[in-house]
């Protein structure tokens, strides 16, 4: 028996999709200053052409693939899902671009994640056995391209040696717990700490990209744990962090997709 809507490859869908649109929903207040500054101040720069300036292609693109979003939490048909994984990736491409936004990571995140959204639109939906061999993997090289990327921006000797860390994060943070520890230590202890702390930030993304080795439900469970470490650290942080939890979670979700197709076949 063939399963015409896969409840697990929808569920995983809306899991991803549910995640990014918390993303938009906290950051649209921000979203919604950013448009009016640039429509009050706009900056003229002739390597973005007019279109890519513009604060009504940041909203269309940041505000847009909300609404789809959203029709695909209930109980998505495929032609929801289809609309809302094309909407979520170009909204995000747009953003990519935009005069400004190009210069944040949580777009390329969320691109990705699109994209992953159309591969499970077209692809999964239409097949169980597809879904839960296929699935799992291309999460966790998602993952493991997203912390490679972070690793590899790491390893130099400015973050190495802490300096970057401590001024981003021990010294004026607002959305960390880690500048409070100036209260209860000194300033050379409070150093050696944010060493230390960004030596092992580094080590575990770096080991972070190597998940895509693991089994299916490890990977899911390990990429949840640093996602959620690095949530703590920086609360805003959550536009990266919701993402990758999203995704982790279809991945696990995508692994047991062979098992309800069993059940379903089973006379």
């Amino acid at each position: 028996m063939k399963l015409a809507e896969p409840v697990l490859v929808r569920n995983a869908f809306r899991v991803v999709a549910g995640s990014l649109l918390a993303v938009r929903i906290c950051l649209a207040t921000s979203y919604i200053r950013i448009a009016s500054l640039q429509l009050i101040a706009p900056v003229h720069d002739h390597f973005f052409p007019d279109l890519l300036r513009h604060p009504a292609t940041l909203l269309a693109a940041f505000i847009g693939p909300i609404v789809t979003e959203a029709m695909v939490l209930s109980y998505p048909t495929r032609r929801d899902m289809k609309r809302a994984a094309v909407l979520e990736t170009l909204g995000a491409a747009v953003l990519l671009v935009h005069q400004a936004t190009y210069f944040f990571a949580t777009w390329v995140i969320v691109f990705w994640a699109g994209v992953f959204m159309v591969w499970m639109a077209w692809s999964a939906v239409a097949s169980t056995n597809r879904a839960s061999a296929i699935g799992p993997f291309l999460a966790q090289l998602l993952i493991a391209f997203f912390f490679l990327g972070g690793a590899a921006g790491k390893w130099t000797g400015g973050y190495w040696s802490g300096a970057v860390f401590e001024d981003l994060y021990f010294t004026r943070n607002a959305y960390s717990f880690l500048p409070y520890l100036h209260m209860a230590f000194t300033d050379a202890t409070v150093h050696v700490i944010a060493i230390w702390f960004s030596r092992v930030v580094i080590l575990v993304e770096t080991a972070t990209a190597l998940v895509v080795l693991l089994p299916a439900r490890a990977a899911s469970t390990v990429s949840l744990i640093v996602a959620a470490g690095l949530w703590l650290n920086a609360w805003d942080l959550y536009e990266v962090c919701l993402p990758l939890m999203g995704i982790a979670i279809a991945g696990r979700l995508l692994a047991g997709a062979h098992v309800g197709a069993d059940l379903q076949t089973r006379p």
